[in-house]
């Protein structure tokens, strides 16, 4: 394979099982509030997210504090959850806790959301290629043309910068893991046009916050490694745009 082509591998693996030891879980928080990594919570069956930071960890008094989230769309979701999970890369691990009983509280003078002291928390290798999710209103579309046969959109849900990502498109779309989709346009209204071929690995049926079923579909991205890595940066900025 030429090596501006892109051949990604997947998937972090757990370094240990969940720790429950409340000095672990301090000293990991601990870590992240002194390295400062955003802190993202999917939301919705992951159409929605929140990308926030953690600002105070309180082990006695059992609650941790973190900001409002980057977009307005993600709070009131997050408010009403009993529990929320985040995720964090910091050092070579990739971190995983759950966290209850959202609320909103002030922080600094600033507004914040605090929560419960997490019960649990999960430690992972880093993954090779962090892939980034793209937030509902930024969603780009991904047109899928044979020419003079079909035509379809699709939209894309995630992306690494190694080309491992997923999409979601309509159930009257088939395709059967191992279909190689030939030139594939991503559109995004900050970066240029990126054409690329489109290898799905498998799918599934997912129920968007309408109600209505879409098919997930995860896949992998072929094309020029540097045009692909420059898009996956660009959807993880503009998080709440502005009209």
């Amino acid at each position: 394979m030429p090596q501006d082509r892109l051949d990604p591998r997947t998937g972090p693996k757990p370094t240990d099982l969940p720790t429950r030891s409340r000095i672990e879980i301090t000293a990991t928080l601990a870590r992240i509030l002194r390295a400062g990594p955003p802190l993202i919570a999917y939301l919705e069956n992951g159409e929605q997210l929140i990308v926030t930071q953690l600002r105070h960890v309180d082990p006695d008094e059992g609650y941790i504090v973190v900001d409002y989230g980057l977009s307005r769309y993600s709070n009131p979701l997050v408010l009403q959850r009993k529990s929320v999970t985040f995720h964090c890369d910091v050092g070579l691990q990739h971190v995983q806790f759950p966290a209850a009983l959202p609320r909103e509280t002030m922080h600094d003078g600033n507004a914040a959301i605090r929560l419960e002291f997490p019960e649990y928390l999960m430690r992972y290798r880093h993954r090779r290629d962090p892939r980034f999710r793209i937030p509902p209103e930024l969603r780009s579309k991904c047109v899928v043309e044979y020419p003079g046969v079909i035509s379809f959109e699709m939209a894309v849900q995630d992306i690494s910068r190694g080309g491992i990502g997923m999409v979601i498109h309509d159930q009257d779309i088939r395709l059967e893991p191992g279909t190689v989709l030939g030139g594939c346009v991503i559109r995004h209204p900050l970066h240029h046009p990126v054409r690329v071929d489109l290898e799905i690995r498998h799918s599934s049926i997912v129920q968007q916050p309408d109600g209505a079923a879409k098919v997930r579909s995860g896949c992998r991205f072929i094309g020029e490694a540097v045009e692909i890595a420059e898009l996956a940066s660009m959807f993880s900025v503009n998080l709440d745009p502005r009209p």
